[in-house]
């Protein structure tokens, strides 16, 4: 039976100072970008996806952030070999086979639980502006209520599986599997936080899950359905701002319409004569763009190669590599 206290006390109502950022995906749907980097690490608008929401909760109090990661782990000490950004330490947290969401975390509770304090817990693929604070501040409230957890909502997208009290502020179903009578109608972003006693949850029902050598993997879901049966998991709709979830080529092409809404082309780039480059293409530094070219609405990678003439549209080509002559909806 689940017990939780009201009025709990916490404490840095004003910061969320620890984050754990979730890196340790294979990345499959965005393959082959992430043949060879993990996916919070390829590139996006020519530096790594996951520092973008690195930014975003340094801004928001961020003093500590804990990664997991398990695809290609070297790269990330290649990408942050000082072991930190922007003077923030990161540490890593490597898992030997693949612990989804919610066992990364109890792989990583020796960290989590070090300082005693809320914890925002992020996916390592989103990219988003919204503001963190009104969501920080909902937690807290719901906190003195009674809750644990409280996650970060929207009120559309792709998934709109989450069913939120409007009046309690309480999630009330998730996939339909509490049979709540509430519409589902909001989108988890990726993006919530949670209490210490949130961990004490975890360590009591998957204790056997918490060694590295013994570990099994499981998912976040059952854990927020039980503590919405108990009322102590809140919603936060937060719909400012934009959102984006990288989950397939397409995605990731969108994403630098997102932030280049009138394309890019590095100085650095070499263009051959009587090229056309259209629509809200990004084209990298050290990009070799053969002459005749048309490009719409691609992404070129640093030092990608397109032979003169092709007819690229809607394309990724990597560094290093070449494109074909034509092609729609391609990664090269």
């Amino acid at each position: 039976m689940l017990v939780f206290a009201k009025n709990q006390g916490f404490r840095n109502t004003r910061l969320v100072e620890n984050a754990f950022v979730l890196g340790a995906g294979l990345g499959t749907r965005l393959r082959p970008l992430t043949d060879d980097l993990p996916k919070p690490l390829v590139p996006v608008g020519g530096r790594p996806l996951v520092t973008y929401l690195l930014d975003h909760i340094i801004d928001a109090g961020a003093k500590r952030i804990l990664l997991n990661t398990h695809h290609l782990p070297g790269a990330y000490a290649a990408a942050f070999p000082a072991g930190h950004y922007r003077e923030t330490p990161l540490t890593f947290r490597h898992e030997e086979i693949l612990l989804d969401s919610g066992g990364g975390l109890a792989n990583s509770l020796d960290l989590l639980r070090a300082s005693g304090e809320t914890t925002l817990i992020a996916n390592g693929d989103i990219l988003t502006d919204f503001p963190l604070a009104a969501a920080r501040d909902a937690h807290h409230r719901a906190v003195s209520a009674g809750a644990l957890a409280t996650l970060v909502l929207r009120s559309s997208g792709r998934k709109c599986n989450v069913a939120l009290h409007p009046a309690s502020g309480l999630i009330t179903d998730i996939r339909g599997q509490l049979g709540s009578p509430l519409e589902a109608q909001h989108q988890f972003t990726g993006f919530y936080f949670v209490e210490p006693k949130f961990f004490n949850f975890l360590t009591e029902h998957y204790a056997n899950s918490l060694s590295v050598a013994g570990a099994n993997p499981f998912s976040i879901i059952p854990l927020f359905l039980q503590l919405a049966a108990a009322g102590a998991l809140a919603g936060h709709v937060e719909d400012t701002g934009s959102w984006q979830d990288l989950t397939d080529p397409d995605s990731y092409i969108r994403a630098h319409q997102t932030l280049f809404p009138q394309g890019y082309i590095s100085p650095e780039a070499i263009i051959g004569e009587d090229c056309q480059i259209g629509g809200t293409s990004y084209i990298g530094g050290g990009c070799d763009i053969g002459e005749g070219s048309i490009i719409a609405n691609s992404v070129l990678w640093p030092g990608a190669v397109v032979p003169p003439g092709a007819r690229l549209a809607e394309c990724v080509v990597r560094s290093g590599r070449q494109s074909g002559k034509r092609g729609t909806s391609l990664v090269y």
